[in-house]
């Protein structure tokens, strides 16, 4: 008796609509379970940065609102906008000011200057 064998059927020229159908599901398949897993980690990132936010501006920790502000930003969601973003952008904004203003009038530091390019970036977007 002869073993069936799924490698020979696969690779034979038999039946190339059934393939090309299991194939594109598989692909679909995989598409969907990344977006989701994507989004799951996204929602829960920008969650976490969301409430830092509120926690730093609570005791106007600046630098702290500024760095999960940027977190936040960084987590986009392919499937949804995020009804915070305006909310965060002014509280970002307020806080941007406030911590620039402390910075030595000399010169920025370079951590200084790249979470003022990362502002601007936010504010054309």
């Amino acid at each position: 008796m002869a073993s069936y064998n799924p490698a020979h059927w696969f690779l034979s020229f038999e039946d190339k609509r059934i393939k090309l159908q299991v194939i594109t599901a598989s692909v679909l398949v995989m598409i969907s379970g990344f977006i989701v897993i994507r989004e799951q980690g996204t929602s829960n990132a920008r969650n976490s940065a969301y409430q830092a936010i509120l926690s730093n501006q609570s005791i106007q920790n600046d630098r702290g609102v500024i760095e999960a502000t940027e977190t936040f930003f960084e987590n986009q969601s392919f499937m949804a906008k995020d009804k915070r973003s305006l909310q965060v952008k002014e509280v970002y904004k307020t806080s941007m000011i406030r911590w620039l203003g402390q910075q030595p009038e000399a010169q920025l530091s370079k951590e200084a200057q790249k979470h003022l390019a990362r502002y601007q970036q936010l504010v054309k977007q």
